[in-house]
C-alpha cells in the first residue's frame, strides 16, 4: 500500500468527522468522485444507464430484464445458496460480477 505523505493519524469517529469537514471546508472542489478524471463533466449514473447504444427507458428495461434471464439461467452454478425471488438481490449479486445494472457502483 503506498505510504501518503503528511497525512493526518486519526483515533476515532470524532476525530474522522472534524477531519472530513475541515477538508470539505477547504476544498475548491469535490473530495471524492467515481475514479474519472473529467469529474466535473461526469455525472453519476449507474453502469446499466451508461450502455454505449441503448439510451431510452424501453430500450434499458428490456435490456436489463433479458440480463436478469440470462443471470439466473446461468448463475446457479455460481451462486452458494437459492437467491431470493425478488429481484433486487439478483442485481445485487450481478453487480458484484459487473454486469450493468441500474444500481449506482460504489468502490472503495
Amino acid at each position: 500500500m503506498p505510504t501518503v505523505l503528511n497525512s493526518p493519524t486519526v483515533k476515532t469517529l470524532t476525530e474522522f468527522t472534524a477531519l472530513v469537514e475541515k477538508q470539505l471546508a477547504a476544498s475548491k472542489g469535490p473530495l471524492w468522485h467515481r475514479g474519472c478524471a473529467d469529474f466535473d463533466n461526469h455525472h453519476l449514473s449507474s453502469s446499466l444507464y451508461r450502455h454505449p447504444t441503448t439510451k431510452d427507458a424501453k430500450g434499458l428495461l428490456a435490456l436489463e430484464t433479458k440480463m436478469l434471464t440470462h443471470f439466473n439461467q446461468r448463475s446457479i452454478p455460481f451462486v452458494a445458496r437459492p437467491l431470493k425471488d425478488d429481484n433486487w438481490e439478483r442485481l445485487f449479486f450481478m453487480q458484484h460480477f459487473e454486469i450493468p445494472t441500474r444500481l449506482l457502483d460504489w468502490k472503495v
